[in-house]
C-alpha cells in the first residue's frame, strides 16, 4: 500500500482513498459496521478502549484463525461525538448478538450489516482522512492474502 502522508493536497488525499480500498478489496469481509458511543461526550481513548472491549469478546466467542478487522473513529460533528466504522471478517453470523453486546458496553447503539462490497463502504470509512493523509484507524490482520481463509 502507497503512503502519501505530508503531501498535503486534494489529490494526494484522494489517491490514499483508492490505495486503501484497492487494499481493504483483497480480504473477504463479512460485517460493516457503525458503533455510537452512550451520551455525553465520550474521550477518543474511551471510545478506543470500549472497541478494544468489543472485539475482544468477539474474537474470543465467535472469531476463526482468520478473525480481522479494520476500523476508523470518526470524530462527529463539531469533533464532540466520536464513532466507529469499520468491518470485521474470520467469524460466524451473531450481529444481533453484538449489536446488543455493544450497547452494553458503551451505552450506544450499533447497526451491524452483512457486508456488500458494491456499497462502497470501504470508500466511506476514509471520509475523515486528512488532506495530508492521517486517519485513525486501527485493524488486526494478516496484510498477505495468501491462507485467508474462513
Amino acid at each position: 500500500m502507497k503512503l502519501l502522508a505530508g503531501k498535503g493536497s486534494k489529490d494526494a488525499r484522494e489517491e490514499q482513498i483508492q490505495a486503501y480500498a484497492e487494499f481493504l478489496e483483497q480480504k473477504q469481509w463479512w460485517w460493516w459496521f457503525t458503533l455510537n458511543m452512550g451520551s455525553g461526550r465520550p474521550s477518543r481513548r474511551r471510545t478506543e478502549l470500549k472497541f478494544k472491549q468489543w472485539q475482544e469478546e468477539l474474537r474470543a466467542k465467535y472469531g476463526s484463525d482468520a478473525f480481522r478487522y479494520f476500523r476508523v473513529i470518526e470524530t462527529g460533528r463539531n469533533a464532540n461525538n466520536p464513532h466507529i466504522h469499520g468491518l470485521v471478517g474470520g467469524l460466524r453470523n451473531r450481529r444481533t448478538e453484538f449489536e446488543r453486546r455493544w450497547a452494553q458496553i458503551s451505552g450506544g447503539d450499533a447497526q451491524i450489516k452483512r457486508y456488500d462490497p458494491s456499497k462502497k463502504a470501504r470508500y466511506y470509512m476514509m471520509k475523515e482522512m486528512s488532506d495530508d493523509g492521517n486517519l485513525d484507524l486501527d485493524l488486526d490482520f494478516d496484510f498477505g492474502c495468501e491462507g485467508d481463509e474462513e
